[in-house]
This record gives structure tokens, sequence and C-alpha cells, in this order.
């Protein structure tokens, strides 16, 4: 190839040798510039620092453009509207996908809980190192269940002025992301400043409209927070309890019902402040708009450039290119989570977090039945739950195993054995139930001592549980139940008068007593 005569740095436009580089300039990484985008609502002051010429633009203003409702810009932005944490992908997994929950004790069914359901659902099952539980007969279907131990957390004292309930705003400070913004910032200023001093004002004005349109976006986007609304649980409420389900796999929650809420009912939305929501989110359409005549300028001006102008404007777009893809890499997911911490559900330990891999279904249903202990009518709900098979076989078992959990819910006799006349499907269910009770009876929800693990010393009741059996012994003729003491001695008892407790044993079902003296 014979050599360029002239000087690429003094050239003029020529005819003869241009850099088609107008097809990359509107489409080029918008994916990425989208993902990038989703970062600016967590990271602190990032939507400071968006003034870089970035690829996407038109990719991004036909994403972000649908947070618009006027008629102005739905002409723009034709797809269907959406709410600003649908946009930024805080509405659940892929393809929306939320678990489900049912509580054992309080009976309350949700179909699809939440996006921090979702959260705390995946980071639970993926972050688990789980144990195989052996199996008597051959494995079928292994399936993992995870089993939760909530820690106790303090509901925000400050009331959102928008969503009316506690709220907290979640961010993160990230000084290695700041300084790494520098360098698409730098690169795509000092592109259009040595594009003024060759003189190439075509390659100028378009890197200058790419920063301008990207900086404005950046810091409108930018500026809506991650805003989590809390929900305030009844008091003297039941044990929040309860079996989550998403996929294959299944999450029991254990702890009171005041942390169980925020996982399963608690919402989590992006909240603009008001110049950006005024008029319909107006402002949004505006930045989208002028992200578009972007790439249409570009499609026009980029062949006017000198062929050194058109190469520090890709020098622009892929520095700017490989910072979106740096932000991009990172799990927004993850990200999330680290911004909440602690502060919508807390796990004090690594013995709060069991993870166990049941070799047969039937095996895991039964075992997390015992360690729900569900009340009255829940035990057939949820046992439907998590065996949801309709034959008769199958209604059988299910009925002879609700019975016998209702008789012996501490799961101290074992099970019953299968018929004589059963089938190798019905003694493969008893064999299954054997293993259950053999499950339950090493790991009752962790405590490993054969009672379940609920009365925590210092965090929940005071007082011991007394059965019947302990008072009468303690007090003849049954006085601390509010009984007559006919050898009263002075005026008042000898006997301190008990009197039932708010809360309930739930290792025994009975009422704990306190003493009134």
């Amino acid at each position: 190839m014979p050599p360029i005569s002239e000087n690429i740095l003094q050239s003029q436009r020529s005819p003869t040798f241009q850099l088609n580089s107008s097809g990359l300039a509107g489409f080029f990484g918008g994916d990425e510039a989208i993902s990038a985008m989703n970062t600016a609502q967590i990271y602190k002051k990032r939507r400071f620092m968006g003034l870089y010429n970035s690829p996407g633009g038109f990719r991004m203003a036909k994403h972000y453009g649908r947070l618009a409702k006027s008629r102005l810009w739905r002409g723009f932005y034709p797809d269907v509207y959406m709410q600003p944490h649908e946009v930024f992908s805080m509405d659940g997994g892929p393809g929306k996908m939320l678990p489900d929950f049912l509580g054992a004790k309080t009976g309350v069914l949700l179909d699809r809980t939440g996006h921090l359901g979702y959260l705390f659902f995946k980071k639970m099952r993926d972050d688990t190192k789980y144990k195989d539980v052996d199996s008597t007969r051959n494995p079928t279907k292994p399936v993992k269940v995870t089993i939760v131990n909530l820690g106790r957390i303090d509901l925000p004292s400050e009331i959102s002025p928008v969503s009316k309930v506690p709220s907290i705003w979640p961010s993160i400070h990230s000084n290695r992301v700041l300084f790494f913004n520098l360098i698409p910032t730098l690169s795509s200023i000092g592109a259009s400043v040595v594009s003024a001093l060759t003189g190439d004002w075509f390659a100028f004005s378009l890197i200058l409209l790419g920063i301008v349109a990207h900086g404005a976006a950046c810091l409108v986007l930018g500026s809506g927070k991650m805003r989590v609304d809390f929900v305030t649980a009844p008091k003297a409420g039941p044990p929040g309890d309860g079996l989550m389900t998403m996929e294959d796999h299944r999450v029991i929650v254990l702890g009171r019902e005041q942390e169980v809420f925020q996982v399963t009912r608690a919402s989590i939305a992006v909240e603009f402040p008001s110049w950006v929501r005024r008029g319909d989110y107006w402002i949004v359409g505006a930045c989208c708009l002028l992200l578009m005549l972007q790439l249409l300028v570009q499609l026009f001006l980029i062949p006017q450039a000198t062929l050194f102008g058109q190469v520090l404007f890709l020098i622009s777009f892929g520095v700017s290119w490989l910072y979106n893809t740096y932000l991009s890499a990172i799990d927004k997911e993850d990200l999330q989570r680290e911004a909440l911490g602690e502060q919508v559900w807390k796990v004090n330990t690594s013995d709060s977090v069991r993870g166990y891999q049941f070799q047969n279904w039937t095996t895991m249903a039964i075992a997390m039945l015992y360690t729900l202990q569900p009340d009255g009518g829940m035990t057939e709900q949820l046992l439907n739950r998590l065996l949801p098979n309709r034959t008769e076989d199958w209604e059988d078992f299910k009925k002879r195993v609700t019975e016998t959990y209702k008789k012996d819910p501490k799961g101290q006799e074992h099970p019953p054995l299968a018929p004589d006349d059963a089938s190798v499907i019905v003694q493969n269910m008893y064999t299954d139930w054997k293993d259950a009770m053999e499950f339950w009876r090493s790991n009752p929800r962790g405590d490993g001592s054969g009672a379940m693990d609920t009365e925590k010393k210092g965090s929940e009741s005071q007082f011991s549980t007394l059965t019947p059996s302990k008072i009468w012994r303690s007090n003849p003729r049954g006085d601390g139940f509010g009984a007559m003491d006919t050898e009263k001695k002075g005026p008042e008892s000898q006997f301190s008068t008990l009197t039932p407790s708010k809360s309930m044993s739930r290792k025994t079902g009975l009422l704990t007593y306190e003493s009134a003296v």
C-alpha cells in the first residue's frame, strides 16, 4: 500500500479516505451503557461523573424514555410505560421471577414477595454450603433446602415523605469507582481539546455533544435514590416462620414476624426528587431526546471529520465503553445487597444459616413440616404445598402423616410402618418418612437437643416454661392457676400467684407463666 502523501494531522476532509465509524456511533455498547447507568443510584456522587462520550446513546434513550408519561414523549418512546424500579431492574430476577411465601403460623400466602425477597432468597441459596442427608433408599430427585434463623432488626425512625412509612436510602461510597471514572472523563475531554487544537471542529463538536448528552442523562437519572419501605408487623402476633419457594429450591425462614415481614413484604423503589418528577418526568424525556439527537448528528457529521478527528472520536468511545464494561461486570444484585447491609435482614452467626441436600423429595417435605411446626389447619396446607401429589395413595399417605404430626408434633415417636399389602411406591413413601424423622431428631431446627430452638435466652422470653406437672408439684391444689389457697397465713397467701405470660412457648405449645410477686 503506497504511503499517504498528506500529513494526517493537517489533512482536509478527503473524499478518497474516510474511516466509516458512523455505524458504531449510536448502537455500539448500548447494553453496557444501561448496566453502567443502573449503578448511579447506588454509588454516591457518581451522577456527577457522567461527563464522557459514551456509546449506546440510542439504546439508552429507548430504555429510559419509558419513564416519561406525557403524550409528547409517548410518540418518541412508544414502548410500555414502566415504573422507576422496573426501569432500573429492581423488580426481581430474569423474567420478573420472584419467590412465593407461605406462613406456617399465620397462614399468609404470597404468590409473589418482592425484590427484597428475591435478593434474600438468592443470597441464602447461592452462599450456603449444603450437607448431604443420608437416605435409606436410592436417590430419586435431590432437592436443596436452606434454613435461616433471622436475627432482630430495628425499624428506621425516619419516615419517607413519599411513602409515609419507615424508610431507608441505602448507598455505597467507592473511591475506586470514582477514580476509574476519571479515565473516560479525561479521555473524552482530552480528545475534544486535541480536536479543537488541530482545527477539526466537527470532531470537537461531536465529542463535546456526547459529553454533554451523557452527562445530562447521568445527572438526571442518577438523582434517583434507592429507597426501602419497611412494614410494621402487628403486635403480639404469631411467629413469622414460613416457607419460601422459587424454582426447585426451598428456603425455610425462622424468626419473629417483624423480621420476616421485611423479607417478604417490604418494598424497594427508586425515589426521584420533585424537579425530576415534575411534569410526569418531562426532563427525563428531554434527556433521552438529546441522546437520540446525538445519534442523528453523529451519523451526518462523523464522515465530515478528518481521519485524525475520527480516530480521536473512536478513542473516546472505546475508553468510555471499557469503563461501562467495568461497571456492567459488577453484579447489580450483589451491589444492592451490599448497600442494604444488615438493615433489612440480619443473620447473626454462620450457624444461623444451614443447608441440606435431601436425596428424595418426600423426605424433604416431611422434615420441613416438623421444622416449621405449623398450627391447626396449616398442617394440611403446608404439606400439600411441599407434596402437591394428588393420587389416592399420596392422599392417604399425607393424611396419615398429618394425623401423626398432630398427635406428636415433636416427633419423639417412630413413624408407623407401611401396610403389608402396600405397593413399592407406598413402601418408598414410608421409608422416606422414616428418613425424615431421623433427620429431624438429629437436626431439630439446628439445636441438636431434640427440642425446637425458639426460646432465645436474653432475646426472647425471660421466663422458663412451666408444665402443669411442675406447677402442681410446687404449688399444691393448683393455686398457681388461680385456685383458692385454703391455708393462707396472714392477710395474703404465702404462694406467689402465677399469671399467664403473653408469649407462647413454641417448644411445647404450652403457655408460659411469670411470677406476679
